[in-house]
């Protein structure tokens, strides 16, 4: 007897529209996948608008919202979502940064405005501002609310105890939490908390970086080679396809295209790939300021029995 005749592969499941948006607790939509600004030019800005992007993230610290600000100008405010970031020196002044920051962008409201770091300095100093606490800072941030400066607010780089702080005695929710994440960094209790108290996940840092090599690691290439992917996308389709929205750069890495990156909205990978890239977490950052201060990442939330019984 004859062999069957072979079947071809089922078709990839294609993604709808829980992978190009999510909605926010404001009811505001949130682009899943966000181009970063950091060392981008006017030029840089214009192209990814070209290829598709809506989600443009944006920080004072980058020094280029002016020249990003013309770029935006191409396309029409209600297709855009533009975030940027209260800086460590400005939690004594937020009113007064988020104004600066939406004049250099020309903008007259912003979608989305973080809390860069939990940190708070002395302005044009990295002196900490013993005046300024999370909560006090907090305040600031939902006044730009009330006054229509910014539709939402939120936090990058928190811990889960410092967004609890927040949760316990605020009146606006953050929307929002932006932090690293990328298969050597899972952070799988601050993604899962949080999601559970309602904010939104977005992965900065999603391929890694100079010192975290994701694109090359073994794990990666293989999911690649068998989805038919490249490295990169199958980077970003890992965090999209647990609920984290994710911040690209080409910059940050190199041999990489924001037309490549963009292309992670068209497959979704199997279980089994995901598992793969599941399994390499090694709590491992790219991105560490020598101020910047960590916590335990167990902190927060419900402790792991083994936390509580010691084994």
């Amino acid at each position: 007897t004859q062999d069957p005749t072979p079947t071809a592969p089922a078709p990839r499941a294609q993604p709808g529209i829980r992978d190009s948006e999510v909605l926010l607790r404001s009811g505001s939509r949130l682009p899943f996948l966000a181009l970063c600004t950091e060392n981008a030019t006017e030029a840089d800005v214009a192209e990814a608008l070209k290829i598709g992007y809506r989600h443009i993230d944006c920080s004072p610290e980058n020094n280029n919202q002016v020249e990003v600000g013309k770029a935006l100008a191409s396309v029409p405010r209600e297709q855009l979502f533009v975030t940027s970031k209260l800086s460590n020196d400005d939690h004594g002044g937020v009113e007064a940064a988020c104004k600066k920051t939406l004049n250099e962008l020309g903008l007259d409201y912003l979608d989305m405005y973080l809390i860069a770091w939990p940190v708070a300095w002395k302005k044009g100093t990295q002196t900490p501002d013993e005046q300024c606490t999370i909560e006090s800072t907090w305040k600031g941030m939902e006044a730009l609310v009330t006054a229509g400066l910014v539709r939402n607010i939120g936090v990058a780089n928190f811990s889960l105890p410092e967004v609890e702080t927040i949760l316990q005695s605020c009146s606006v929710k953050p929307a929002v939490i932006q932090i690293e994440l990328h298969p050597l960094n899972a952070q799988r209790k601050l993604v899962g908390v949080c999601k559970r108290l309602g904010l939104q996940i977005q992965a900065h840092h999603p391929l890694g970086g100079a010192k975290v090599d994701c694109l090359g690691s073994q794990a990666t290439k293989s999911v690649a080679a068998s989805c038919g992917q490249t490295a990169a996308q199958v980077l970003l389709k890992w965090n999209m396809q647990r609920g984290v929205a994710v911040l690209v750069n080409p910059k940050h890495v190199g041999g990489v295209s924001s037309k490549e990156l963009h292309g992670a909205l068209s497959f979704m990978l199997t279980n089994d790939e995901k598992r793969e890239l599941d399994a390499v977490n090694t709590d491992t950052r790219c991105f560490e300021p020598s101020w910047a201060k960590f916590a335990d990442p167990e902190q927060g939330g419900a402790a792991k029995p083994s936390v509580v019984l010691g084994y």
